[in-house]
């Protein structure tokens, strides 16, 4: 019988994800390939990019660029930085690839918070199709995934370039830089750190390192392939679809960073990205796994020991010791450890006073309760 945490946390992503199957959907035509990506090629020949000159504001505000890659049509043709300065001066630059689908910025604020108590920049990337970037009449991330392979491809390997791009040009600050990915932005993160992008840390949270089984197993997913079926579109056998998308699978993956300077992190109870995909990276990149009792939305936006924990990692990386980070799950267990030594103590200090105290008495009454 499934816990009731369990049911909590799939329920939400469940309601979460039905309320997505309610807004128009527009899928494009099927299209199987051409791809150029590959499983010893994973990130699929991410574009030679320039760096982009981002300056540190001081205020909050949007910068906006022409994307480093050239021959976009618009509105991907333009880059969009949401940019959170710190109160004084900044230590460094987070930058958010965050989960697909994301409305709006201000839906980070959270983690934009926590970023600001290390005094450092937060800085919100717009992946193509999103928010400032989404065509007329669609809405925020819904062209990005279909079963419009080439597309997509592009579009993922456009998302690595610009966060490559984002980060060289945030490097000439001499500042660190760390990259946060969320969900399908956790895939984004990786592919551009694996394409060279110079960051200090990456933080993965539930990370879409596969995506065939939400497109198989969620809710949405289902739901997507029925519209496209119902349009007498052939869905593809889930064989090809496996092969497609080996080159986007976490066993492809090397590791771009030392282990210390990855953490990853997923929900047992997510309904949308099986816990067997982060089982599968970490494995692969040999770092360890942070599995919390959430759902997928719930760890991003409900789980307090979570951001407790990017933010011990992230003043781990500052201060230039990322090995000496420590979960809140380990502490609290380090804790009871010390405090049950110390117990013991107190203990056994008192029995041996009463012994001295009482003579032959107590110590009859130790053995008794020995007994």
């Amino acid at each position: 019988m499934p816990s009731i945490r369990r049911v909590v946390h799939r329920g939400l992503d469940e309601l979460l994800m039905g309320a997505a199957t309610l807004l128009p959907m527009h899928p494009p035509k099927v299209q199987m390939g051409p791809l150029t990506a590959h499983a010893e090629h994973p990130a699929g020949g991410v574009p030679d990019t320039h760096a982009l000159a981002i300056p540190l504001p001081t205020r909050r505000t949007r910068l906006t660029f022409d994307s480093p890659v050239r021959g976009l049509p618009p509105p991907n043709d333009r880059v969009h930085l949401h940019v959170y300065p710190p109160r004084g001066h900044s230590r460094g630059v987070v930058v958010f690839a965050p989960f697909w689908l994301i409305p709006r910025p201000w839906v980070l604020a959270p983690w934009v918070r926590l970023v600001q108590s290390l005094s450092m920049h937060a800085m919100v990337y717009v992946p193509p199709d999103h928010m400032e970037r989404t065509r007329p009449g669609w809405w925020s991330g819904e062209r990005l995934l279909s079963f419009d392979f080439p597309y997509m491809e592009r579009m993922l390997q456009l998302t690595a370039a610009e966060l490559r791009a984002v980060s060289q040009g945030l490097a000439v600050h001499h500042k660190p830089v760390f990259l946060v990915g969320m969900s399908l932005g956790g895939l984004y993160a990786a592919m551009a750190a694996l394409a060279g992008a110079p960051v200090n840390g990456l933080v993965l949270l539930t990370p879409a390192a596969d995506m065939q089984p939400p497109m198989e197993k969620s809710r949405l997913g289902r739901h997507y392939r029925r519209r496209v079926e119902k349009r007498g579109d052939a869905i593809p056998a889930a064989a090809e679809l496996r092969e497609l998308g080996i080159p986007y699978r976490a066993h492809s993956f090397e590791r771009p960073l030392p282990a210390e300077r990855i953490f990853l992190a997923h929900g047992v109870h997510d309904g949308v990205v099986p816990l067997g995909v982060a089982t599968g990276l970490a494995r692969r990149w040999r770092v360890p796994l942070h599995i919390y009792p959430s759902g997928h939305m719930s760890l991003l936006f409900l789980e307090r020991d979570l951001q407790r924990d990017v933010k011990s990692f992230l003043a781990a990386c500052l201060a230039g010791a990322p090995a000496s980070h420590r979960t809140a799950r380990q502490g609290r267990r380090a804790a009871r450890v010390r405090g049950g030594g110390v117990v013991q103590a107190v203990k056994a200090v008192a029995g041996g006073l009463r012994g001295a105290a009482g003579g032959r008495g107590a110590g009859l009454r130790g053995t008794g309760k020995a007994r």
